[in-house]
């Protein structure tokens, strides 16, 4: 016959045994999880800086793989304004100022999908061109 003392360790024993067994299939899933995430988000970060700077100047949709990722990216204005200036007028003897620079200006907003992880990711970039003054 089991004594309690005896029942009490079998008992202390199984949740011992099963909790170790929980929590190594819970650091393995963490652990998959993690290089997942690093995969993804590294890859990210190369496929951002790889199309910020022509997107928003060539395509405003830009549709790509890299390392194995299928990606579509997706540019739109949100504003555009020339360079403020000042400038000064001989004639009338006044100073003249106002968004009248050579320099125009575009802030874009870009959509970035990464389409096996449904991961979706935006981002503002600003642009400048020069423009014929008018």
């Amino acid at each position: 016959m089991f004594t309690v003392e005896v029942l009490i360790s079998i008992f202390i024993l199984f949740l011992v045994v099963t909790l170790s067994a929980t929590s190594s299939k819970f650091l393995n899933q963490i652990l998959k999880q993690q290089e997942r995430y690093k995969t993804l988000y590294s890859t990210v970060f190369s496929i951002k800086d790889s199309i910020s700077n022509n997107i928003c100047r060539e395509k405003n949709t830009i549709r790509g793989e890299m390392r194995g990722l299928e990606y579509i990216a997706k540019c739109t204005l949100l504003k555009e304004e020339r360079g403020f200036q000042k400038d000064y007028d001989f004639e009338n003897n006044k100073e003249i100022s106002g968004n009248i620079g050579l320099y125009v200006f575009g802030l874009y907003e870009v959509e970035l999908e990464i389409v096996k992880y449904n991961y979706k990711l935006s981002y503002v970039i600003n642009q400048y061109k020069k423009s014929v003054k008018q």
